[in-house]
């Protein structure tokens, strides 16, 4: 009897290949980022083209009231975004910026614009050993946002550590409930790479208050919501995100589905 060899799994490539997958459904979802074509200011209207109904903003919260059925409360009080409501069509999402109450549309219609997204070669190397330093209370860092002229002092939890090329970076990651994100540049942004920045997510194994070792995958690094429609107000990388180096890992550019 003949046996035929098996080619092993790699854990590393087959984990990398899920994460590929899952990220695409995501972009391709009705209402993921590629589908948001505009933003409405309730400063303006309270009716919002393609939503039946009108809006009002009551002791801070952002209330919905539909043509037919009962009120919705889209976004609560002190919040800067609420959650998406999926409606006839469209999805919508109530945000804040610049003092101002806006209406995001994301028109299901569009849904499945990326063909795909290219990549970097994953490859084992590219996981950094870092290290997460909380500062008690937190700190502010200056992010600039892509649609505002000034830049946002947003309070971090610490301090992200690691070594790169021979280079020491001290980083200041946004939190994202226990984890992290890392917005950067890299010596490949705008080159081979689609500027402004790419985002990465950093897992917290002790949470945002106590100082752990983290790994940081640049493998999933990944195009910001910005890179997909000009309507999102992304961060930028501040001072000391900048990283010298030609990261050749993660997401570099997307291809859209060409529909005639």
């Amino acid at each position: 009897m003949t046996r035929v060899a098996v080619p092993a799994v790699d854990p590393f490539a087959e984990s990398w290949e899920q994460w590929r997958a899952a990220r695409l459904e995501r972009l391709n979802a009705v209402d993921g980022p590629p589908t948001l074509t505009a933003t409405y200011w309730l400063d303006e209207s309270d009716v919002v083209p393609g939503v039946a109904g009108r809006w009002s903003i009551r002791d801070g919260a952002v209330v919905l009231t539909p043509d037919e059925g009962e009120e919705i409360v889209a976004r609560a009080a002190g919040q800067e975004a609420g959650a998406k409501l999926r409606l006839a069509g469209v999805s919508v999402q109530v945000i804040a910026r610049d003092g101002r109450t806006g209406v995001r549309v994301f028109d299901h219609a569009k849904g499945g614009a990326i063909r795909d997204v290219e990549t970097f070669p994953p490859s084992p190397s590219w996981v950094v050993a870092g290290r997460f330093t909380p500062v008690p209370g937190g700190t502010s860092v200056a992010y600039q946002q892509a649609l505002e002229s000034a830049p946002r002092e947003l309070t971090v939890p610490g301090v992200v550590s690691f070594e790169l090329d021979g280079r020491r970076y001290e980083t200041a990651p946004l939190r994202e409930g226990d984890a992290l994100l890392l917005v950067f540049a890299d010596a490949t942004t705008g080159t081979q790479s689609k500027p402004p920045a790419r985002f990465l997510w950093i897992e917290l194994p002790n949470g945002p208050n106590e100082a752990s070792d983290v790994e940081i995958d640049f493998n999933r690094a990944y195009l910001p919501p910005c890179a997909f429609s000009d309507e999102f107000n992304c961060p930028l990388p501040p001072a000391g995100h900048r990283i010298a180096a030609a990261v050749t890992a993660g997401e570099t550019w997307a291809h859209r589905v060409s529909r005639r």
